[in-house]
Protein backbone atom coordinates (compact mmCIF):
# COMPACT_ATOMS: atom_id res chain seq x y z
CA UNK A 1 0.00 0.00 0.00
CA UNK A 2 2.94 2.57 1.14
CA UNK A 3 4.45 1.79 -2.32
CA UNK A 4 1.86 2.65 -4.35
CA UNK A 5 1.22 6.50 -2.92
CA UNK A 6 2.58 9.09 -4.58
CA UNK A 7 4.45 11.03 -1.47
CA UNK A 8 5.22 7.55 0.05
CA UNK A 9 9.00 8.75 1.55
CA UNK A 10 7.45 11.15 3.36
CA UNK A 11 5.14 8.58 4.87
CA UNK A 12 8.28 6.21 5.32
CA UNK A 13 10.06 9.27 7.02
CA UNK A 14 6.72 9.70 9.57
CA UNK A 15 6.60 5.83 10.32
CA UNK A 16 10.39 5.42 10.73
CA UNK A 17 10.91 8.61 12.83
CA UNK A 18 7.95 7.47 15.07
CA UNK A 19 9.16 3.74 15.50
CA UNK A 20 12.65 5.00 16.54
CA UNK A 21 10.93 7.42 19.27
CA UNK A 22 8.54 5.09 20.67
CA UNK A 23 10.53 2.19 21.48
CA UNK A 24 11.25 1.72 24.92
CA UNK A 25 12.53 -0.70 27.43
CA UNK A 26 8.83 -1.36 28.38
CA UNK A 27 8.67 -3.24 24.94
CA UNK A 28 8.91 -6.99 24.49
CA UNK A 29 11.63 -8.29 22.47
CA UNK A 30 8.70 -9.65 20.30
CA UNK A 31 7.69 -6.22 20.23
CA UNK A 32 10.42 -4.97 18.64
CA UNK A 33 10.35 -8.13 16.49
CA UNK A 34 7.67 -6.87 14.89
CA UNK A 35 8.60 -3.17 14.23
CA UNK A 36 11.48 -4.69 12.49
CA UNK A 37 9.28 -7.14 10.46
CA UNK A 38 7.58 -3.38 9.54
CA UNK A 39 10.83 -1.53 8.61
CA UNK A 40 12.38 -3.98 6.90
CA UNK A 41 10.68 -4.62 4.03
CA UNK A 42 10.15 -0.66 3.13
CA UNK A 43 13.56 -0.97 2.53
CA UNK A 44 14.31 -4.13 1.35
CA UNK A 45 11.60 -4.16 -1.23
CA UNK A 46 11.81 0.19 -2.44
CA UNK A 47 12.81 1.22 -5.78
CA UNK A 48 14.24 3.98 -4.08
CA UNK A 49 15.42 5.39 -0.45
CA UNK A 50 15.82 8.98 0.17
CA UNK A 51 18.28 10.54 1.78
CA UNK A 52 15.99 12.13 4.36
CA UNK A 53 15.12 8.23 5.23
CA UNK A 54 18.83 7.87 5.40
CA UNK A 55 19.22 10.52 7.59
CA UNK A 56 16.98 9.55 10.02
CA UNK A 57 18.68 6.04 10.63
CA UNK A 58 21.80 6.88 10.74
CA UNK A 59 20.96 9.68 13.19
CA UNK A 60 20.11 6.81 15.71
CA UNK A 61 23.57 5.02 15.33
CA UNK A 62 25.79 7.97 16.55
CA UNK A 63 25.96 10.29 19.79
CA UNK A 64 23.91 11.52 21.48
CA UNK A 65 21.46 9.02 20.30
CA UNK A 66 23.71 5.82 20.73
CA UNK A 67 23.90 6.66 24.46
CA UNK A 68 20.63 8.25 25.09
CA UNK A 69 18.00 6.55 23.12
CA UNK A 70 19.51 2.74 23.50
CA UNK A 71 16.69 1.46 22.76
CA UNK A 72 16.45 3.39 19.06
CA UNK A 73 20.06 2.66 18.71
CA UNK A 74 19.57 -1.02 18.66
CA UNK A 75 16.61 -1.15 16.62
CA UNK A 76 18.30 0.98 13.62
CA UNK A 77 21.41 -1.12 14.30
CA UNK A 78 19.40 -3.82 13.72
CA UNK A 79 17.36 -2.69 10.63
CA UNK A 80 21.36 -1.67 9.21
CA UNK A 81 22.33 -5.57 9.85
CA UNK A 82 19.79 -7.21 8.13
CA UNK A 83 19.41 -4.72 5.05
CA UNK A 84 22.85 -4.28 3.74
CA UNK A 85 22.51 -5.60 0.80
CA UNK A 86 19.63 -2.95 0.26
CA UNK A 87 21.23 0.05 1.67
CA UNK A 88 24.54 -0.44 0.23
CA UNK A 89 24.23 1.81 -2.66
CA UNK A 90 22.54 4.62 -0.98
CA UNK A 91 24.80 4.70 2.27
CA UNK A 92 27.39 4.82 -1.04
CA UNK A 93 25.82 7.77 -2.39
CA UNK A 94 24.74 9.54 0.57
CA UNK A 95 28.25 9.27 2.24
CA UNK A 96 29.81 10.16 -0.89
CA UNK A 97 28.35 13.62 -1.16
CA UNK A 98 28.65 14.35 2.08
CA UNK A 99 32.33 13.91 1.91
CA UNK A 100 33.15 15.13 -1.85
CA UNK A 101 30.85 17.98 -1.38
CA UNK A 102 32.16 20.99 -0.15
CA UNK A 103 28.75 23.00 -0.22
CA UNK A 104 25.53 20.38 -0.21
CA UNK A 105 22.43 21.38 -1.87
CA UNK A 106 20.99 20.26 1.59
CA UNK A 107 22.70 19.87 5.17
CA UNK A 108 21.31 16.51 6.68
CA UNK A 109 21.16 16.29 10.58
CA UNK A 110 23.88 13.33 10.48
CA UNK A 111 25.95 14.38 8.11
CA UNK A 112 27.68 17.43 10.63
CA UNK A 113 29.16 13.99 12.14
CA UNK A 114 29.80 12.26 8.98
CA UNK A 115 33.42 10.50 10.37
CA UNK A 116 31.10 9.20 13.66
CA UNK A 117 28.67 7.88 11.12
CA UNK A 118 31.88 5.42 8.37
CA UNK A 119 32.94 4.60 12.34
CA UNK A 120 29.36 3.04 13.46
CA UNK A 121 28.30 1.75 10.26
CA UNK A 122 32.44 -0.08 10.03
CA UNK A 123 31.17 -1.88 13.77
CA UNK A 124 27.80 -2.66 12.33
CA UNK A 125 28.48 -3.68 9.20
CA UNK A 126 31.96 -3.49 7.25
CA UNK A 127 30.43 -4.32 4.00
CA UNK A 128 28.94 -0.99 3.48
CA UNK A 129 32.20 0.78 3.68
CA UNK A 130 33.95 -0.99 0.82
CA UNK A 131 33.32 1.85 -1.72
CA UNK A 132 33.31 3.76 0.82
CA UNK A 133 36.44 4.25 2.29
CA UNK A 134 39.02 5.44 -0.49
CA UNK A 135 37.00 8.32 -0.77
CA UNK A 136 38.79 9.39 2.71
CA UNK A 137 42.35 9.60 0.31
CA UNK A 138 40.97 12.73 -0.38
CA UNK A 139 40.81 13.89 3.10
CA UNK A 140 43.54 12.71 4.29
CA UNK A 141 45.63 14.60 1.37
CA UNK A 142 43.27 17.78 2.43
CA UNK A 143 44.87 21.20 2.86
CA UNK A 144 42.65 21.68 5.37
CA UNK A 145 44.20 20.84 8.80
CA UNK A 146 41.14 20.26 10.36
CA UNK A 147 39.89 17.58 7.72
CA UNK A 148 43.11 15.62 7.63
CA UNK A 149 43.17 15.44 11.69
CA UNK A 150 39.38 14.23 11.18
CA UNK A 151 40.09 11.65 8.33
CA UNK A 152 43.23 10.83 10.36
CA UNK A 153 41.72 9.89 13.76
CA UNK A 154 38.99 8.10 12.19
CA UNK A 155 41.70 5.61 10.00
CA UNK A 156 43.53 5.29 13.08
CA UNK A 157 40.84 4.27 15.51
CA UNK A 158 39.65 1.69 12.57
CA UNK A 159 42.89 0.38 11.65
CA UNK A 160 44.17 -0.22 14.86
CA UNK A 161 41.66 -1.93 16.38
CA UNK A 162 41.97 -5.77 17.58
CA UNK A 163 40.52 -7.72 15.00
CA UNK A 164 40.61 -5.03 11.99
CA UNK A 165 41.67 -6.43 9.20
CA UNK A 166 41.45 -3.16 6.89
CA UNK A 167 45.55 -3.03 6.94
CA UNK A 168 45.05 -6.07 4.64
CA UNK A 169 42.06 -4.96 2.48
CA UNK A 170 42.82 -1.09 2.09
CA UNK A 171 46.84 -0.82 2.21
CA UNK A 172 47.55 1.84 0.07
CA UNK A 173 45.08 3.65 2.52
CA UNK A 174 46.96 2.44 5.20
CA UNK A 175 50.13 3.62 3.58
CA UNK A 176 48.77 7.22 3.32
CA UNK A 177 47.92 7.02 7.18
CA UNK A 178 51.43 5.89 8.03
CA UNK A 179 52.29 8.97 5.48
CA UNK A 180 50.94 11.38 8.18
CA UNK A 181 53.36 11.20 10.32
CA UNK A 182 54.92 13.11 8.64
CA UNK A 183 52.41 15.69 8.53
CA UNK A 184 53.45 19.37 8.59
CA UNK A 185 50.78 19.73 11.36
CA UNK A 186 51.52 19.04 14.96
CA UNK A 187 48.15 18.02 16.12
CA UNK A 188 48.04 15.45 13.29
CA UNK A 189 51.90 14.18 14.26
CA UNK A 190 50.31 13.32 17.58
CA UNK A 191 47.40 11.73 16.64
CA UNK A 192 49.25 9.26 14.28
CA UNK A 193 51.53 8.87 17.37
CA UNK A 194 48.97 8.24 19.89
CA UNK A 195 47.59 5.57 17.87
CA UNK A 196 50.64 3.51 17.79
CA UNK A 197 50.35 1.97 21.13
CA UNK A 198 46.81 -0.11 19.87
CA UNK A 199 48.67 -0.68 16.64
CA UNK A 200 51.66 -2.58 18.84
CA UNK A 201 49.24 -4.50 21.00
CA UNK A 202 46.49 -5.08 18.35
CA UNK A 203 48.74 -5.83 15.20
CA UNK A 204 51.64 -7.80 15.68
CA UNK A 205 51.69 -8.11 11.96
CA UNK A 206 52.75 -4.03 11.82
CA UNK A 207 54.94 -3.51 14.08
CA UNK A 208 57.55 -3.47 11.50
CA UNK A 209 56.05 -0.41 10.29
CA UNK A 210 54.71 1.04 13.23
CA UNK A 211 58.17 0.88 14.98
CA UNK A 212 59.78 2.51 11.90
CA UNK A 213 57.88 5.87 11.93
CA UNK A 214 57.71 6.19 16.04
CA UNK A 215 61.56 6.05 15.45
CA UNK A 216 61.32 8.67 13.06
CA UNK A 217 59.42 11.13 15.50
CA UNK A 218 61.13 10.62 18.16
CA UNK A 219 63.32 13.29 16.94
CA UNK A 220 60.72 15.69 16.39
CA UNK A 221 61.35 19.13 16.57
CA UNK A 222 58.02 19.49 18.24
CA UNK A 223 58.43 18.08 22.47
CA UNK A 224 54.88 17.17 22.51
CA UNK A 225 55.42 14.88 19.75
CA UNK A 226 58.61 13.42 21.43
CA UNK A 227 56.45 13.23 25.02
CA UNK A 228 53.69 10.63 23.17
CA UNK A 229 56.11 9.00 21.03
CA UNK A 230 57.93 7.63 24.81
CA UNK A 231 54.29 7.78 26.43
CA UNK A 232 53.22 5.28 23.69
CA UNK A 233 56.02 2.78 24.31
CA UNK A 234 55.22 2.91 27.97
CA UNK A 235 51.81 2.47 27.25
CA UNK A 236 52.17 -0.89 25.21
CA UNK A 237 54.80 -1.92 27.90
CA UNK A 238 52.09 -1.45 30.78
CA UNK A 239 49.94 -3.74 28.31
CA UNK A 240 52.65 -6.01 27.61
CA UNK A 241 55.89 -5.00 28.76
CA UNK A 242 57.19 -8.15 26.08
CA UNK A 243 56.13 -6.42 23.22
CA UNK A 244 58.79 -3.67 24.42
CA UNK A 245 61.04 -5.12 26.26
CA UNK A 246 62.18 -7.78 23.15
CA UNK A 247 62.02 -4.59 20.30
CA UNK A 248 65.69 -3.48 20.15
CA UNK A 249 63.97 0.14 18.45
CA UNK A 250 61.61 0.70 21.08
CA UNK A 251 64.08 0.26 23.80
CA UNK A 252 66.95 2.17 22.01
CA UNK A 253 63.78 5.20 21.62
CA UNK A 254 63.70 4.81 25.09
CA UNK A 255 67.26 4.75 26.13
CA UNK A 256 67.63 7.95 23.97
CA UNK A 257 64.82 9.77 25.12
CA UNK A 258 65.99 9.30 28.43
CA UNK A 259 68.60 12.01 27.52
CA UNK A 260 66.27 14.64 26.02
CA UNK A 261 66.83 18.24 26.46
CA UNK A 262 63.30 18.18 28.09
CA UNK A 263 63.11 16.85 32.04
CA UNK A 264 59.38 15.83 31.50
CA UNK A 265 60.22 13.47 28.54
CA UNK A 266 63.30 12.06 29.94
CA UNK A 267 60.90 10.94 33.12
CA UNK A 268 58.72 9.87 30.91
CA UNK A 269 61.40 7.59 28.77
CA UNK A 270 63.10 6.66 33.01
CA UNK A 271 59.90 5.81 34.09
CA UNK A 272 59.30 3.15 31.10
CA UNK A 273 62.76 1.45 31.66
CA UNK A 274 62.05 1.26 35.05
CA UNK A 275 58.82 -0.45 34.58
CA UNK A 276 60.22 -2.52 32.27
CA UNK A 277 62.78 -3.63 34.54
CA UNK A 278 60.50 -4.04 37.43
CA UNK A 279 58.77 -6.52 35.42
CA UNK A 280 61.99 -8.35 33.93
CA UNK A 281 63.02 -8.60 37.81
CA UNK A 282 59.77 -10.29 38.82
CA UNK A 283 60.00 -12.75 36.10
CA UNK A 284 63.34 -13.54 37.14
CA UNK A 285 62.68 -14.16 40.86
CA UNK A 286 59.47 -15.95 40.40
CA UNK A 287 60.31 -18.19 37.90
CA UNK A 288 60.98 -21.73 39.53
CA UNK A 289 64.12 -22.52 37.79
CA UNK A 290 66.95 -20.38 37.99
CA UNK A 291 67.18 -18.16 34.50
CA UNK A 292 70.14 -18.44 32.32
CA UNK A 293 72.75 -15.42 33.08
CA UNK A 294 71.91 -14.07 29.35
CA UNK A 295 68.54 -13.51 30.52
CA UNK A 296 69.67 -11.57 33.55
CA UNK A 297 72.58 -9.61 31.59
CA UNK A 298 69.79 -8.84 29.14
CA UNK A 299 68.54 -5.64 31.56
CA UNK A 300 71.51 -4.73 33.15
CA UNK A 301 71.93 -1.93 31.26
CA UNK A 302 68.75 -0.28 31.84
CA UNK A 303 69.98 -0.27 35.70
CA UNK A 304 73.43 1.58 34.62
CA UNK A 305 71.05 3.75 32.59
CA UNK A 306 68.61 4.87 35.50
CA UNK A 307 71.33 5.28 37.81
CA UNK A 308 73.51 7.39 35.34
CA UNK A 309 70.71 9.81 35.43
CA UNK A 310 71.43 10.70 38.73
CA UNK A 311 74.76 13.14 37.26
CA UNK A 312 72.14 15.40 35.82
CA UNK A 313 72.35 18.89 37.37
CA UNK A 314 68.39 19.44 38.26
CA UNK A 315 67.21 17.97 41.65
CA UNK A 316 63.81 16.76 39.76
CA UNK A 317 66.55 14.03 37.95
CA UNK A 318 67.75 13.22 41.02
CA UNK A 319 64.83 13.12 43.12
CA UNK A 320 63.30 10.63 40.04
CA UNK A 321 66.16 8.37 40.35
CA UNK A 322 65.74 7.74 44.31
CA UNK A 323 62.14 7.21 43.53
CA UNK A 324 62.53 4.62 40.28
CA UNK A 325 65.74 2.90 42.76
CA UNK A 326 63.50 1.91 45.46
CA UNK A 327 60.26 1.36 43.42
CA UNK A 328 61.68 -0.48 40.47
CA UNK A 329 65.70 -1.34 40.66
CA UNK A 330 65.17 -2.79 44.38
CA UNK A 331 61.38 -2.40 44.86
CA UNK A 332 60.51 -1.90 48.23
CA UNK A 333 57.74 -4.40 48.56
CA UNK A 334 59.60 -7.15 47.82
CA UNK A 335 60.03 -9.85 50.75
CA UNK A 336 62.98 -8.98 52.66
CA UNK A 337 64.87 -11.95 50.58
CA UNK A 338 64.38 -11.09 47.26
CA UNK A 339 64.90 -7.47 48.16
CA UNK A 340 68.50 -8.30 48.98
CA UNK A 341 68.96 -10.76 46.04
CA UNK A 342 67.80 -7.77 43.68
CA UNK A 343 70.47 -5.51 45.79
CA UNK A 344 73.48 -7.43 45.35
CA UNK A 345 72.36 -8.24 41.41
CA UNK A 346 72.35 -4.46 40.91
CA UNK A 347 75.72 -3.81 42.88
CA UNK A 348 77.30 -6.85 41.41
CA UNK A 349 76.25 -6.24 37.42
CA UNK A 350 76.66 -1.87 37.28
CA UNK A 351 79.63 -0.54 35.78
CA UNK A 352 81.73 2.17 37.99
CA UNK A 353 79.93 5.59 36.91
CA UNK A 354 76.49 3.93 37.78
CA UNK A 355 78.37 2.30 41.24
CA UNK A 356 79.65 5.90 42.37
CA UNK A 357 76.19 7.60 41.64
CA UNK A 358 74.46 4.95 43.68
CA UNK A 359 77.18 5.37 46.57
CA UNK A 360 76.16 9.40 46.08
CA UNK A 361 72.85 8.35 46.07
CA UNK A 362 72.47 6.70 49.35
CA UNK A 363 74.87 9.46 51.40
CA UNK A 364 72.37 12.26 50.05
CA UNK A 365 69.56 9.87 51.44
CA UNK A 366 71.44 9.46 54.83
CA UNK A 367 72.55 13.13 55.39
CA UNK A 368 68.27 13.57 53.90
CA UNK A 369 67.23 11.37 57.11
CA UNK A 370 69.88 12.75 58.67
CA UNK A 371 68.55 16.35 58.58
CA UNK A 372 65.16 15.77 59.13
CA UNK A 373 65.59 13.54 62.17
CA UNK A 374 67.83 16.94 63.90
CA UNK A 375 65.01 18.96 62.85
CA UNK A 376 62.01 16.99 64.40
CA UNK A 377 63.93 16.41 67.54
CA UNK A 378 64.41 20.57 67.58
CA UNK A 379 60.70 20.46 68.17
CA UNK A 380 60.66 18.74 71.31
CA UNK A 381 63.15 20.67 73.26
CA UNK A 382 61.80 23.65 75.28
CA UNK A 383 61.30 26.55 72.61
CA UNK A 384 63.37 29.78 73.03
CA UNK A 385 64.85 32.51 70.63
CA UNK A 386 67.93 30.10 69.95
CA UNK A 387 66.09 26.97 69.42
CA UNK A 388 63.54 29.02 66.80
CA UNK A 389 66.47 29.87 65.00
CA UNK A 390 67.87 26.09 64.61
CA UNK A 391 64.44 25.20 63.77
CA UNK A 392 64.58 27.63 60.74
CA UNK A 393 67.95 26.99 59.93
CA UNK A 394 67.47 23.07 59.61
CA UNK A 395 64.22 23.88 57.80
CA UNK A 396 65.90 25.82 55.26
CA UNK A 397 68.36 22.97 54.56
CA UNK A 398 65.62 20.31 54.70
CA UNK A 399 63.54 22.34 51.97
CA UNK A 400 66.58 23.01 49.54
CA UNK A 401 66.01 19.23 48.85
CA UNK A 402 62.94 19.64 47.38
CA UNK A 403 62.11 20.71 43.65
CA UNK A 404 59.91 23.22 45.02
CA UNK A 405 61.60 24.79 48.01
CA UNK A 406 58.37 27.44 48.73
CA UNK A 407 56.07 24.49 48.53
CA UNK A 408 58.16 22.56 50.51
CA UNK A 409 58.60 25.07 53.36
CA UNK A 410 54.83 26.04 53.58
CA UNK A 411 53.32 23.08 54.04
Amino acid sequence: MCFELVENQEIFCSLFGLMFKIVNDEHSAKVKSFMLEILIPLIAESDSISNELLDIILNNIIEPNKTQKKNAYNLAKELIEKTTESLVMYIKAFLNEALMTDKPEKVYQSTKKIYDIIYELHVISPNLLVSVLPQLECKIKSSNESERLKAVALLARMFSEKGSNLGKQHSGLLSLFLGRFLDIAVSIRIKCVQSTMHFLVNHPELRTEIISVLNGRQHDSDESVRYEVVNSIVETAKRDYKITAESIELMAILKERSQDKKFKIRRAAMNGLALIYHEHLKASLSATERPQLSALDSANWIQIKILNGYYHATLEDQLLIERLLITSLVPYTLPAIDKMKALYKLQATIDDHALKAFIELQKNQMKMRKNVTDWLKLHKIKETADTQKEISKKLNIVTKMFPDQLKSQAS
